[in-house]
């Protein structure tokens, strides 16, 4: 080859090789601008670590993924230790639709779909001071509520307690009495002997007892346990009374109101003193006894002794017997095994019983007597000072002081009315 030739050759591939060195500068310029562009400085720190800066320029075009901005605090993730490296946030891929599943997923269970039924919710009427026709409005879940009535009212501290210091007893309707009902219970039977000898009397004190001890076993209410305790102690009761009536002063001076052993107590029905006594006039006795003890509970008050002797009251009493036995013949008829002195209409009570209630002229009811069963009646009321209570008739017998009650006790079936 000649050297022309050989020169040619040379200087084309040098020129060759010069394109391909330019191109490749040219290309390593290119590749630092660009890369220069994105690539951070040493202390710079990214803006959004959590996107990648090909994200970042699609979102921001033109803004910097790094810089550096001391007066921003880093951000840090929740839970992670300062200083830690923060993770990357993955790049979200494009979902592709696949197929449905050839099988059906099985359906959860119906109890994880079921809420628990709704519990039942208080009265709310009774949580408030309810105003009629109020409707309280229900929870959710809950059926609707009804209108308040209005009936209930604001329970007393009492009330609230009552149940815990009077418990019910197991017999429906009977609830255990209060002291104070005790007491009420203890005073209707023995009336003023407490205060007259104390709780710690014999007597008085039995009927304490008792009546704590049917109260204790719920045996009944109020009334019930009176009738019980009454039935077990009204002998002892009468022996009491009688021995106080012995021991009255019959010269006191009473008003109808003084409650001691003088003014107060019980009455004595004799028959006529040196009378033969027949099972007819003992049936009139007690005929008239029981329709007085009748009258004192009707009227709610003793019998009181009341002056009648010359009174207009006594001349109006005898017209009203006359009346009595013209209007009603049958019932006075002459009849000497019944009424061996002859019939008489007469009072019951006695009209010197028949206070204390002004004017009370007429008689609780007329009664067939015998004539000097009911003189001797009306004749005993002498015995017993003006003002004298009578808070039962009993049948007696003549002794050392009069007629005084007999030493057999008389079966009254309640306790007598005391009174005011």
């Amino acid at each position: 080859m000649s050297p022309i030739r050989t020169r040619l050759r040379l200087g084309t591939a040098w020129r060759r090789w010069t394109i391909l060195v330019a191109v490749a500068a040219l290309a390593v310029g290119v590749g630092v601008v660009i890369d220069a562009h994105y690539a951070p400085d040493a202390a710079a720190k990214p803006i959004n670590p959590y996107v990648q800066c090909p994200q970042w320029q699609e979102i921001h075009p033109g803004w910097p993924c790094w810089g550096n901005f001391p007066e921003i605090e880093e951000p840090t993730l929740p839970g992670a230790v300062p200083g830690a490296p923060i993770p990357t946030v993955p790049t979200p891929q494009p979902v592709t639709p696949s197929a449905p599943p050839s099988t059906t997923p099985a359906s959860p269970p119906a109890a994880a779909l079921t809420p628990p039924p709704p519990r039942p919710a208080p009265d709310p009427c009774k949580a408030i001071v309810p105003v009629p026709g109020y409707v309280p409005p229900a929870l959710p879940g809950h059926a609707p509520n009804a209108p308040c009535s209005g009936s209930q009212s604001p329970h007393t501290p009492r009330e609230l307690i009552e149940p815990y210091v009077h418990p019910a007893c197991s017999i429906p309707g009977i609830r255990i009495l209060s002291p104070e009902q005790v007491h009420d219970v203890v005073t209707d039977i023995v009336g003023p002997l407490e205060a007259e000898l104390g709780s710690d009397d014999p007597y008085v004190r039995s009927v304490i007892d008792e009546v704590n001890s049917y109260n204790k076993t719920c045996s009944g209410g109020k009334d019930v346990i009176e009738d019980l305790v009454w039935n077990d102690t009204r002998d002892q009761w009468y022996n009491y009374y009688r021995e106080r009536f012995l021991k009255r002063n019959k010269q006191a001076e009473c008003d109808g109101k003084k409650r001691t052993k003088d003014c107060e107590g019980l009455v004595a029905v004799c028959y006529k003193q040196g009378e033969p006594v027949t099972p007819p006039l003992t049936a009139q006795r007690d005929e008239y006894i029981t329709g007085v003890n009748s009258y004192i509970r009707q009227q709610g008050y003793p019998a009181i002794r009341i002056p009648v002797k010359g009174t207009p009251l006594e001349r109006s009493a005898r017209r009203a017997a006359d009346q009595e036995r013209r209007n009603n013949p049958a019932k006075y008829p002459t009849d000497p095994v019944r009424f061996p002195n002859g019939s008489v209409a007469g009072h019951v009570p006695d009209t010197a019983w028949s206070g204390p209630l002004p004017g009370k002229g007429q008689p609780y009811k007329w009664a067939a007597l015998d004539s000097r069963l009911n003189s001797s009646i009306g004749g005993q009321a002498g015995a017993y000072p003006q003002g004298y209570r009578a808070i039962a008739f009993v049948p007696g017998t003549w002794g050392a002081t009069g007629c005084e009650p007999a030493d057999k006790p008389y079966p009254l079936a309640v306790p007598p009315l005391y009174g005011p």
